[in-house]
This record gives structure tokens, sequence and C-alpha cells, in this order.
């Protein structure tokens, strides 16, 4: 789902990505097990859409054989069923002061959940790399959104590519969607 709905996001006078809606899909009945790919094609500009996602169902498809998969389209500004859980309101990479091997990221988390805790709430956030090492992590109040923002350390060391990961949690569980990013040099 496209988060981002202003301009300033974009920028883009003339395709105004902040007005495309989204397309959320509803798979009925079983699907079987599978998952979902989400492909980002190579274009030489910006004005061929790029993006694409598709169903791919654990078992190969057969040649000859008949299939049926049955969904619902949801077209809109946002997700059409509300999450109670806190969400990702934005990410920011960078780099790190005195170290140039290092990558500096920001991610906030706000929404729903933030508006019942108590002010004491404790939250932790352990975020997870399939290569290289994360370190100085930090997590804090971000008033400004009602929410909160972690920070941290990436160090790839020699990776070419590393699946980053995190959830913001209290004492008693999870309390956000999971955080997903792809890092790559």
């Amino acid at each position: 789902m496209q988060r981002r709905r202003a301009f300033h996001d974009y920028e883009d006078l003339a395709l105004h990505y902040e007005k495309r809606p989204s397309l959320w899909i509803e798979p009925i009945g079983d699907w079987g097990a599978g998952w979902v790919d989400l492909v980002e094609i190579p274009t030489p500009n910006e004005v061929n859409d790029n993006i694409v996602s598709f169903w791919r169902p654990k078992e190969p498809l057969r040649a000859g054989q008949e299939y049926h998969f049955t969904y619902r389209m949801y077209w809109g500004w946002d997700a059409p069923f509300p999450t109670p859980l806190a969400r990702i309101g934005a990410t920011r990479v960078g780099s790190v002061v005195d170290n140039n091997d290092a990558r500096f990221f920001a991610i906030d988390f706000m929404g729903t959940p933030f508006e019942h805790l108590p002010k004491d709430t404790h939250f932790h956030v352990t975020p997870k790399t399939s290569a290289g090492k994360i370190q100085n992590v930090v997590v804090e109040p971000n008033p400004a959104i009602n929410g909160i923002r972690t920070t941290f350390e990436f160090v790839p060391g020699d990776s070419k590519v590393a699946d980053l990961s995190a959830v913001l949690e209290t004492d008693s569980g999870p309390i956000s969607e999971q955080w997903l990013y792809r890092w790559t040099p």
C-alpha cells in the first residue's frame, strides 16, 4: 500500500504519484501454500510503472491443468481493514559519523497503540539482519508523531546484500507491523 500522500513526497508535476490509489487483493477460498513475489523491473525512466506483485503457489502449476483463484479487489488510499498495530511512519538511512563502513537507520513507529498505552510503557526493538551486524540500538519517544523512533547502525562487512527487519515490542510482546528492508551497497 502506498502510504505517502503529500505532493512534497514525490514533487512530480506530471505523474502525481501522491494521487494514485493502491490496490489490496483479498484471496477468497483456499489457495494452498505459497507466497507473494514483489518485483522491481528495471526501467530507463520514471514514467514506466515498474513495481508488480504476483501469487506464486508453492507447488508449480502443471501444463494442461485447470486452476481457479477467486479474489476481491479494494482500490483506495489505505488498507481496507484497520490494524491495531503500530505502523511504520518513516524510514531514514544515512551515514555514520566516524565510520564509513556503517549505515545509520532511523525508523518511526506511529498509530493506534500509542493512543492507549500508559506513558510509562517500556518499548524495545531487536533489529535483525541476514548478514553483517547491528549495533548501537536506541529506542526513544517521538512526540512529533506521538510515536516511537528507533535508531541503529548497520555494519555490512563484506556482504553484498542483507535483509534487515525489526518489530516494536513492549514487555507484553509485539505491537507493530514488521519493518523489512533490503540493503545493497
